[in-house]
């Protein structure tokens, strides 16, 4: 008979492990109570009773605050949503010392690791209390640099003169050695 019951336990914790419902659970219980009992009575009705009445019992009694404690979800507030956020710098933040940032219309006060000049966009790392960690956007940084360079692109530049004559003689007596 305690064959039949561990293949019962088995069945019990299969049925668990697909649904995951905290439901076969009470009865794997009541099925280890109901082969022990295997070994002192060979009562097919008294194993069956145990096993029903103690499987029921645990059920009602305990699925309720199991789950409760299971099922904890850490509730989310307003300031979870902004990390990973980008904002924009209003006030310049200096290294270790804080600035300000604006992050979905509302105003921060955010510190870093290195110097964001005001207007510069930042992501949000993390908060602590009131503080955000930020740190400056790469593709901010990157659009920072296409327009440094388009603009040193329009800017018209200095031509000198070709070498003259005073030029080239001054090169060729040149007493060091071009680095």
């Amino acid at each position: 008979m305690a064959l039949k019951w561990l293949i019962v336990i088995i069945i019990c914790c299969f049925l668990e492990a697909i649904t995951v419902n905290l439901v076969s659970v009470w009865f794997i219980a009541s099925g280890i109570v109901a082969l022990i009992a295997s070994f002192f009575t060979d009562s097919l009705e008294i194993q069956l009773g145990i096993f029903v009445i103690l499987g029921i019992f645990l059920l009602v009694t305990t699925r309720k605050p199991l789950q409760k404690l299971v099922n904890q979800k850490k509730e989310k507030t307003n300031v979870d949503r902004i990390f990973d956020m980008t904002g924009i710098v209003t006030k310049e933040i200096e290294k270790n010392k804080p600035g300000e940032v604006k992050i979905d219309g509302k105003y921060w006060t955010a510190i870093s690791d290195e110097t964001i000049p005001a207007d510069s966009i930042v992501k949000v790392l993390s908060i602590n209390s009131t503080k955000l960690k930020v740190k400056k956007k790469i593709e901010s940084i990157a659009s920072e640099l296409i327009q440094l360079y388009a603009a040193r692109e329009s800017i018209v530049g200095f031509a000198f003169d070709k070498d003259n004559s005073m030029q080239k003689e001054f090169e060729n007596n040149f007493i060091y050695e071009e680095t």
